[in-house]
């Protein structure tokens, strides 16, 4: 008989309703389109299920192998005020084709200052709760408005269990009308 893990006693994630439109959706539930999007859901959850979290060591180069050219890993840097800075430690092939390279950038750098609000909370999120999240994202920058794009983003702890990392996983597609 299968043990409930730690990571599955986590609280349910709140998101706020004032970040959300309809170009921008947070996803608790994990069902994805995507089936590479529910598979790598389903090895973060088996990777975190003895500690109750993952961490970057769990998830080597063999590990994501199918998956590199579609994940970034931002490294989430505390502020003194409280809260976060988000670095890109890595940024995919195929995400560097439609963004450009952002590898050491801060994602103020690169997200447009009236998306930062969306972009920020969504990491906050799944920073603090310790879960991932998926995004569902409808792009109204005028260079990719044709875009949309599914994404799982993960939190990546430090032995204590202290999130220090965002392992996101996404696909781009056309947008839905």
């Amino acid at each position: 008989m299968n043990e409930p893990s730690p990571a599955d006693a986590l609280p349910e994630v709140q998101l706020p309703g004032l970040v959300e439109d309809e170009a921008f959706r947070f996803d608790s539930s994990l069902e994805f389109e995507r089936a590479e999007l529910n598979h790598l859901r389903d090895v973060w959850k088996e990777k975190s299920r003895a500690k109750g979290f993952a961490t970057r060591a769990d998830f080597d180069a063999r590990t994501i192998k199918s998956f590199m050219r579609n994940v970034t890993i931002l490294d989430v840097l505390a502020q003194p005020d409280g809260g976060r800075r988000y670095r890109y430690r890595y940024f995919g092939s195929s995400i560097v084709e439609v963004f450009g390279e952002q590898t050491g950038h801060f994602i103020e750098e690169f997200i447009p200052p009236d998306k930062m609000a969306r972009w920020t909370a969504g990491h906050d999120l799944v920073v603090l709760s310790g879960r991932p999240l998926r995004f569902c994202i409808s792009y109204n920058s005028p260079a990719i408005n044709y875009l949309s794009s599914e994404s799982l983003v993960m939190p990546l702890a430090d032995d204590s269990g202290t999130v220090v990392m965002l392992m996101c996983c996404l696909y781009f597609g056309p947008k839905r009308t």
